[in-house]
């Protein structure tokens, strides 16, 4: 596969996220330069826009896009019965 697409702007693969860990490097291999589809940073920023990618999420954090997307989603008006 290819690199992401995102890989010049992303704030994980550039060394600006919060509190990197010690397997950021496994983890650019994994997500940054073979499957970045699977990618939480990417999915969030295809699916709703760059701008609601959280700072601190690390690619693994699948878990945290539905959160986010459950957060983001409108909420339907329930219709009044008359």
């Amino acid at each position: 596969m290819s690199a992401c697409p995102k890989i010049e702007i992303c704030p994980f693969f550039n060394g600006e996220m919060p509190q990197p860990t010690s397997t950021t490097d496994s983890m650019k291999e994994i997500y940054c330069r073979a499957d970045y589809k699977k990618c939480a940073r990417y999915q969030i920023a295809i699916q709703l826009g760059s701008n609601h990618v959280p700072d601190d999420l690390f690619p693994f954090e699948k878990v945290k896009v539905e959160k986010i997307k459950q957060q983001l989603k409108p909420k339907s008006k329930k219709r009044r019965k008359n």
